[in-house]
């Protein structure tokens, strides 16, 4: 008989079981639902560590006995009930070329919430917080952690996973128009038709628009408001007419506002506007040395941003796809 030997103690399982064969398939690109998608696509590296809930294992013919095996020997763990995760990714990782320092990593929140609705019977949808992002109005969250639901009440989990309650329609929405009402929202109250046509031709500067989002556009006109309706036509406007020419606009949107605290945000000095040219067009990026980034060092007059959406040099801000950024001395 076959054996497989488990990484962290030595022990060895009978590989014949289905748990072993669930697990592998979870480490792989599973058919994911829209949302948790595009939650991988802003750089929530959910393939590390992929949730499973009890009731697909019960599907696969897993029995509560390979369960309590496999959790008693280390191999998996709970993160809640009845939701499971791998305890070693080591192989995982060294598959796509990865060495970490920490092998065990926290479950990626939309994966958790997938295996959570898989559990529950939970529709799911985009949550508010990668919402806003695109829609261009917050940097991006290095892990989203807000996953919408179709329930009355929000709950949160023992990993940041935060589940809001959404209206029980939107789920069945496309997953554009669900990141236009849950991202801008009650924000338009208000809002002339001039500016959020103009928020709309920025939104459509942004690569996970022209490339994941656009084709989503037009079969959501009859279910969005009337503001929201005026977006979303300004998007397509810019993927289409702008072709490949997705430079900058010069100037904020107009009912746009600096953030409310603004020694957060990051900030580049010595900057200067560069113009990049890739096979989804010609765009522009901020260049220098960028302070307070999650990412950047500071010492060095390398950093490039991601495409810039706008600038407005006058009043010192300019917002690329990934973030805000407060513009110091120019170069």
């Amino acid at each position: 008989m076959n054996r497989f030997r488990l990484p962290l103690e030595g022990r060895v399982m009978d590989d014949t079981s289905p748990l072993f064969g669930i697990l592998s398939a979870i480490r792989k690109n599973r058919d994911l639902a829209e949302p948790t998608r595009l939650a991988l696509a802003v750089g929530n590296h959910g393939f590390t560590s992929a949730p499973v809930a009890l009731a697909e294992l019960q599907a696969a013919g897993v029995t509560s006995a390979e369960i309590a095996t496999a959790l008693r020997e280390c191999h998996i763990s709970p993160v809640s009930r009845h939701v499971y995760v791998e305890r070693d990714r080591d192989d995982l990782l060294a598959a796509f070329g990865v060495v970490s320092p920490m092998p065990h990593l926290p479950p990626a929140p939309a994966l958790y919430a997938e295996a959570l609705a898989r559990q529950h019977g939970w529709r799911l949808a985009v949550g508010s917080e990668l919402a806003a992002h695109l829609c261009g109005l917050l940097d991006r969250p290095l892990f989203p952690r807000t996953v919408g639901y179709d329930r009355d009440h929000g709950r949160w989990f023992g990993n940041g996973l935060e589940m809001e309650p959404v209206p029980p329609a939107l789920p069945d929405w496309p997953v554009a128009a669900q990141i236009l009402a849950r991202g801008l929202g009650r924000r338009i109250d208000g809002a002339t038709a001039e500016g959020l046509a103009r928020h709309g031709a920025i939104m459509g500067r942004m690569t996970l628009w022209r490339n994941l989002l656009a084709d989503q556009l037009g079969q959501s006109l009859d279910i969005l408001s009337e503001p929201l309706r005026i977006v979303a036509l300004a998007i397509r406007e810019q993927i289409n007419n702008g072709g490949r020419d997705q430079r900058a606009a010069r100037g904020a949107p107009l009912d746009w506002l600096p953030p409310g605290v603004p020694d957060r945000c990051a900030r580049i000095e010595d900057w200067r506007l560069g113009v990049i040219k890739t096979d989804q067009g010609i765009f522009e990026v901020l260049r220098g040395r960028c302070l307070n980034h999650p990412y950047a060092d500071p010492e060095r007059f390398t950093f490039r941003s991601s495409p810039v959406l706008w600038i407005d040099e006058a009043a010192g801000w300019a917002m690329a796809e990934s973030r805000v950024y407060c513009l110091g001395r120019a170069r």
